[in-house]
């Protein structure tokens, strides 16, 4: 078996699920929105990015 050939799988899986999977949720799952304004969803995301990023800093900082 070739070294590459799982690896390849699996990213071809995640495509075919990425592009699969939201479609299938606007076709059967139409009721469950969520009502958020852009802004609003962009600073939420910021502040858990902002977050992370602090805790990789401390993580690395503790083991070097």
């Amino acid at each position: 078996m070739r070294l590459w050939l799982v690896p390849m799988i699996y990213v071809a899986g995640s495509i075919v699920c990425g592009l699969a999977v939201p479609r299938l949720e606007q076709l059967y799952l139409p009721s469950y929105t969520f009502d958020l304004s852009v802004t609003s969803a962009q600073a939420c995301l910021s502040a858990v990015a902002s977050g992370m990023i602090a805790l990789t800093g401390i993580v690395f900082a503790m083991a070097l």
